[in-house]
């Protein structure tokens, strides 16, 4: 909510608002945001977020004691505070008032519903509007809007009386803040408050600072400016005393920290409207006027703009007809109906007093401090009574602010590493299974407990070696969680994807604490997982004895943990763990198959040093305040075993140190900093920074967080954590039924799909939607929309022979690049244009003057990228002109890039599937929701394989030929031909083709291999296309196994199992180091770390390698562990590669460590961030002019000058440039028959003309050059060692080296303004139709000429040539 609103009530009660001079008695000291006045009227601004003293009294002898404190917290906006509770204690009452719990209120640790009147009228509540009150006997009044407006009211007997942030109430401004406004609340704050560990006094420096562009700050700045110009117009009244710098300078403090602009003039005006409404003033209903929402109501009530303040309630049904306190804006219950408690119900609805408090029919409330009685109000007002004492292993007591019985203690097992597991008694073992386990779960026989169960599951090698937590599964109260290491920071939930923090039935809490996701129950069970290798599990002692699995039974006798399903006891870790199965995953087993490895005394001695396990024990380390109370033992031998597992290599004790710094911290004990550089160093995503204690519930969007000191990343100044990313504070986004969404995601609250909701500047708007005729509501990937029915597949492959989406096939043999499909029509907005190319090349296998082709690039456009997998590149994508290595994820997932058996697969979220083998086989996967909406080679996807013919402008042509040439893509410069046609065509010999007939059998053979796959694909196509094929390639086995293992391919991709039809001698797949071919491979089952977090394994059976043991998945081939890549931010680097990214802004370096090393940069001044190779980097921007007249452009392309003469090399095109003005010239000759060569050339600035021969002969204003040296009006020539250089610092500088090459490069300032055969440094079309051009041109074989340039349109004009 806006600042300003802090001022309204406040004014009303000061005397400030026009009608009413201001008084001294009562004083009003008043708090909103960071603004806050004081009972004598001083105003400062504070940015504190720990509990305060806002006042009490400081003489108790001659005033009645009391105090009223504040909690500040961070609302999720920004750095600016708001009040998230009020704690009024008075008459030995302990009063309660808790931030968005609307209507209620905590009294001596209970909650009760207003109104309440305690003691005979010593204290009374109620409420007034949107306001709580509080009065007591003595005349404090204290005021409080659940949200962040208080007001605090004593009368004028307490001056000089009181203290606390509020002042001393002595009439004199001045003594209020006599220090800096931080060094106040300091002095102020409640000693040993609850959540006050990460909370700070202020803003460390950073108030002023703004993060938003200057644009933004300017139009943010002209919002504030007319906030209170436009008030008396929407309000109804004009607030005085308060200066309008104050105003404007909180409004940009608000704006600046987060608040969305709409937000905060809705609240704003809102305020105001209070303001005047209290006043008696009735103004306008602002709320139509500027389009602000109105707040939702209760059933059986209604809004009013102007309610009244004595509503009908159960305790007061009937109020004065005429009610004396002016109106308020409120919701009011409709006829009929009163107000209980928060709802409205008929008046018989009505519940039950208790000693002066409302309770509400079917609620309860303790009787007594000591949890013996319990009090229930039936209907018709009737209170029931009933004794009752608190379960075995729990007492009464108050935890949160509320008495009940919680607890006496707690228990807690871990997993980690390997995975060692600690169960709740203290037993530890080592259990390598890789299925699936319970855990921890409630026993069958359990009476009167929350039940829930606690599912791991352990990704493994095969028991290659070693195997961790992949997953952890949790059901509880009727749900399903999953926090899957594969979706990082964010949680499954039944099913859907669900960003954190997430509240489901007040009963069950999901938030992030450090690097952990934890899952918190009513019953107080407390799961936590890292997405990685550390799991916890607390739960608390009333369930001491009812536990099972994995963790033991919590009976405190760690000697019967390894207690199975059966009650008995197991020998083993692997027996017990096949009694705790769950379920299984393919290949997954329940332990070593033999004796599991360990370490020797070597091995222990070399890894018990502070450089690997040591500092675990190491009694003068960091964890030494933690080995009193959790023995480092236990965890130095995980740590040995794991670093003796991996022979020492993957950093295996950072795991190990890890997960004790977190069991630490869980117990509430401090650890020191252990991480370094080159130990164990924390990656951290952009925006964000390691820190060794941390808390969620600072810097973060969402408040439902983690309060406790967890190791983990912290967002930068200026940032929030959003999900799992740190956005700037004004990129929040938005809670909706207990969930949070990132700004800008789309998402279905419905199973049906009929309400499409969007998070727009942390509010959520929807509107009614509904699927496509060709989609319906469904799940993919645990994300709800509109899933399109059915695909559609077109096959290329071969010569090439295309079998498109409508199942019509036909052969095109040009050699061009072809749209293969694309999409068009599109009418329904929701659906992604892309568009597929493929380039063809002669098929040179085939003969030396080849009449077919075969494809040799497939490019895909999609959301503005371009991507382009070219033949024979293994393991690499060009990625809008960039080369990067597989796998590959873009756009948060919106894109994928990887391997999968043999081809290279891009595949998008919503469903298009391009695959390559960079061979010779492609396919074009749509969802069946662009049915009738693509075009292209690949047909129209409509089922009428009659009409597949089709051309640009619609209509349908019977020519196979011209359909293809219709289709073509157009790249400058570059020479095909559209293929043969009919009887040009070439055809198979009848004398060879018999034999090859035999060979191509094996695909139709219906006892062969592909059996189980002739009534899901029809072979006869294959097989003619396999005998074509092989046909004209003169019978090479090479091109028969393409052929068949073309129709392997798109069998598999339709999920039919293939049977091994390879042997050694009939097409063998040679597979890379150190893997093996398997005919249905699973890669991932030994994957490299991180490696899950950038593709999505394929789960059906693909043909291609597996590594061999010992031996890990790094996404495209088999290496050893300590070898596996990084993966960052979707891209794969390899150890010691560094990449470059935001512009040249950034570098990051693949460690060994496997943790990327992020470092900021920039480019030098005479360079510019572009992309050159394949590479973004910092490149001079040169032209240069070489040996036999080649010029290479700006831009890279290089040619020759064919035609003697004299060019235009570069020059500054701006005419009316003065200093900065210069222009290169050039001369070339033929002097040798056949070859162009350099003669001179001409350099000319505004003041200076400079010529250089072919000699290296300087002449300069006409007079040869005889010094080595000269100077002229920042020109400088300098001649040394057959080398000239010529240089202007703010435009150009030349070199002229001894092999008579020519270098020339521009400074930032000229770049802009240049021209030339040297061409420009910023492309003049940007769009995506220049840049795919581009690229295509870019990735064919170099050009001889210019044909883009054009260089002999850059002949000089003034040096006349012969004929010219």
């Amino acid at each position: 909510m806006g600042l300003l609103l802090v001022i309204f009530p406040a004014l009303l009660l000061t005397g400030f608002c026009s009608g009413g001079p201001a008084t001294l008695t009562p004083g009003t000291c008043w708090s909103m945001g960071s603004l806050h006045s004081t009972f004598d009227n001083q105003y400062y601004t504070f940015m504190g977020n720990c509990t305060y003293t806002m006042a009490k009294s400081c003489n108790s002898a001659t005033v009645p004691a009391f105090e009223v404190d504040a909690d500040y917290m961070n609302s999720g906006k920004g750095g600016v505070p708001s009040v998230g509770a009020v704690a009024v204690n008075v008459h030995g009452f302990h009063i309660e008032i808790v931030r968005s719990m609307f209507g209620i209120v905590r009294v001596n640790y209970q909650d009760w519903a207003l109104p309440i009147n305690l003691n005979n009228g010593l204290v009374t509540l109620y409420q007034r509007g949107l306001f709580v009150v509080v009065e007591t006997d003595f005349g404090l009044t204290v005021k409080y809007d659940w949200n962040q407006f208080l007001a605090i009211m004593v009368p004028g007997s307490f001056s000089g009386s009181v203290c606390g942030l509020c002042g001393n109430f002595n009439n004199k401004a001045a003594d209020d803040l006599t220090g800096s406004v931080e060094a106040l609340g300091a002095s102020w704050r409640v000693p040993s408050a609850a959540d006050d560990a990460f909370c700070r006094d202020g803003c460390g420096g950073q108030c002023a600072d703004c993060p938003l562009s200057e644009v933004q700050q300017l139009e943010y700045l002209i919002l504030c400016k007319t906030i209170p110009q436009d008030i008396p117009q929407y309000a109804g009244c004009q607030p005085g005393g308060i200066n309008a710098t104050l105003i404007q300078n909180n409004c940009m403090l608000d704006l600046c920290s987060g608040e969305n602009e709409n937000t905060y003039l809705c609240n704003t005006l809102q305020g105001y409207a209070e303001l005047c409404q209290m006043s008696g003033s009735k103004g306008s209903n602002w709320r139509t006027a500027t389009q602000c929402s109105v707040p939702v109501c209760p059933t059986n009530s209604h809004y009013e703009f102007c309610g009244t303040s004595c509503p009908a309630t159960c305790s007061n049904p009937s109020p004065p007809a005429e009610c004396s306190s002016p109106c308020v804006e409120a919701c009011v219950c409709n006829d009929g109906f009163v107000l209980s408690g928060t709802e409205c119900v008929p008046q018989a609805q009505c519940g039950c007093t208790y000693e002066g408090h409302y309770v509400k029919v079917g609620a309860s409330f303790w009787g007594d401090d000591a949890c013996t009685t319990r009090y229930t109000c039936s209907a018709g007002g009737l209170l029931s009574l009933s004794r009752t004492s608190c379960p075995a292993g729990q007492e009464c007591q108050v935890a949160g602010g509320l008495r009940g019985c919680y607890p006496v203690d707690h228990a807690t097992c871990m997993v980690s590493g390997d995975p060692h597991v600690v169960t709740f008694d203290g037993e530890r073992y080592d259990f390598q299974g890789t299925c699936s386990y319970e855990l921890a779960g409630v026993a069958a026989n359990a009476k009167g407990l929350e039940t829930f169960s606690v599912v791991l599951q352990n990704s493994g090698r095969d028991k290659k070696i070693g195997s961790s937590l992949s997953l952890v599964e949790v059901q509880v109260n009727g749900y399903t969680v999953v926090i899957s290491r594969v979706y990082p920071g964010t949680a499954v939930v039944n099913g859907e994807l669900s960003n954190l923090p997430l509240t489901l039935d007040s009963s069950l809490h999901l938030y992030t604490s450090g690097w952990f996701a934890v899952l918190e129950t009513a019953s107080g069970v407390q799961v936590y997982y890292d997405w990685g290798s550390v799991a916890f599990v607390t739960v608390p002692s009333a369930y001491m004895g009812t536990m099972q699995g994995l963790c033991g039974n919590y009976n405190l006798n760690p000697k019967d943990d390894m207690q199975m399903r059966n009650g008995t006891q197991a020998a083993t870790p692997k027996a017990l763990g096949q009694s705790w199965t769950v379920g299984t995953v393919p290949g997954c087993v329940d332990g070593c198959s033999g004796p599991c490895p360990g370490c020797n005394s070597t091995q222990k001695a070399q890894y018990s040093t502070n450089s690997a396990c040591g500092l675990i024990a190491d009694p003068a380390g960091p964890f030494r305040d933690c080995h009193a109370k959790l023995d480092p033992t236990g965890f130095l031998e995980d740590c040995l075993y794991d670093v003796c597992l991996y022979e020492g290599k993957g950093n295996m004790q950072c795991k190990t140190l890890t997960a004790y710094t977190a069991a630490c911290q869980l117990k509430g004990i401090s650890v020191y900093p252990w991480r370094s550089a080159q130990f164990c160093d924390a990656a951290c995503p952009s925006n964000s920074h390691y820190e060794l204690c941390t808390s969620s519930c600072v810097g973060s969007c969402a408040t439902d967080c983690g309060a406790q000191c967890m190791e983990g990343c912290a967002c930068n100044e200026g940032y929030l954590m959003s999900g799992d990313e740190c956005v700037p504070a004004n990129q929040c986004g938005c809670m909706y039924e207990g969930r949070y969404y990132q700004q800008g995601e789309v998402f279905y609250p419905d199973a049906l799909c009929q309400k499409e909701c969007t998070c727009n500047s942390t509010q959520v708007q929807c509107v009614q939607s509904s699927c496509g005729p060709n989609e319906k509501c469904d799940t993919k990937d645990y994300v709800r929309s509109c899933q399109p029915s059915g695909i559609g597949v077109c096959f290329i492959s071969g010569d090439p022979h295309y079998h498109t989406f409508d199942n019509s096939t036909y052969d095109f043999q040009g050699t061009c690049t072809y749209t293969a499909a694309e999409s068009c029509h599109l009418t329904d907005a929701r659906l992604p244009g892309f568009s597929v190319a493929v380039e063809n090349e002669k098929w040179y296998r085939m003969s030396d003057n080849p009449q077919v082709s075969v494809a040799k690039l497939v490019a895909v456009e999609v959301y503005g990228n371009i991507l382009i997998l070219r033949r024979n590149e293994v393991n690499l994508v060009w990625v809008n002109g960039i080369l990067q290595h597989l796998p590959l994820t873009l756009l948060n997932g919106a894109v994928k890039v990887y391997q999968e058996g043999t081809n290279d697969v891009i595949m998008t979220d919503f469903g298009l599937r391009v695959t390559y083998d960079l061979v010779y086989h492609v396919t074009v996967t749509v969802p069946g929701s662009y049915r009738g909406r693509t075009c292209g080679l690949c047909g129209n996807f409509n089922g009428d394989a009659a009409d597949e013919f089709q051309l640009p402008d619609g209509s349908v042509t019977k020519e196979l030929q011209a359909f293809g040439a219709a289709w073509k893509v157009p790249v400058p410069g570059v020479v095909c031909e559209d293929g043969c046609s009919g009887d040009t065509c070439p055809t198979c010999d009848d004398s060879t083709k018999a034999a090859i007939e035999g060979k191509c059998a094996i695909i139709t053979n219906p006892e062969g291999p592909f059996s189980a796959c002739h009534g899901v694909i029809e072979p006869a196509s294959y097989y003619r296309d396999c005998v074509y094929d092989v046909c004209l390639a003169k019978d090479e086995q090479r091109v028969l196994c393409q052929s068949v293992s073309a129709y392997m391919l798109d069998c598999q991709n339709f999920g039919a199992v293939i049977q091994n039809w390879r042997t050694p001698s009939f097409c063998p797949l040679k597979c890379g180091a150190n893997s093996h071919y398997e005919v249905c491979a699973r890669p991932c089952s030994a994957s490299c770390p991180g490696l899950l977090e950038v593709m999505t394994c394929p789960t059906a059976c693909v043909e291609g390698c597996v590594c061999d043991s010992s031996y890990s998945y790094n996404g495209t081939g088999c290496v050893p562990t300590d070898q596996c890549s990084c993966y960052y931010k979707g891209q794969t680097l390899e150890v010691g590669q560094s990449v470059i990214t935001d512009d040249c802004r950034s570098v990051h370096t693949c460690q060994a460590s496997g943790v990327v090393l992020s470092k900021n940069m920039s480019c030098d001044p005479n360079e510019r961030c572009q992309v050159k190779n394949g590479k973004l980097g910092c490149f001079l921007q040169q032209c240069t002019v070489g040996q036999n007249a080649t010029v290479t452009a700006f831009n890279g392309e290089t040619g020759a000058v064919k035609k003697a003469g004299t060019y235009e090399i570069v020059q500054n095109c701006d005419q009316s440039a003065t200093t900065d003005w210069f222009r290169v010239v050039v001369k070339f000759d033929t002097c040798t028959p056949g070859v162009n060569s350099f003669m001179a050339m001409y350099v000319f600035f505004t003041d200076v003309m400079i010529i250089v021969n072919n000699k290296h002969d300087v002449w300069i204003n006409g007079k040869a050059m005889t010094q080595s040296t000269f100077s002229l009006n920042d020109v400088k020539v300098l001649r040394s060692n057959n080398t000239v250089t010529i240089s202007n610092p703010s435009s150009l500088q030349l070199t002229f080296t001894p092999s008579d090459q020519l270098v020339i490069s521009v400074s930032d300032k000229a770049a802009d303004m240049v021209c030339g055969a040297c061409g420009k440094l910023q492309p003049v079309d940007s769009t995506l139709r220049a840049l795919r051009q581009s690229l295509l041109k870019s990735l064919q074989a170099p050009s001889t000429v210019f044909a883009s340039l054009n260089i002999e349109q850059w002949t000089a004009p003034d040096f006349p040539q012969c004929g010219s």
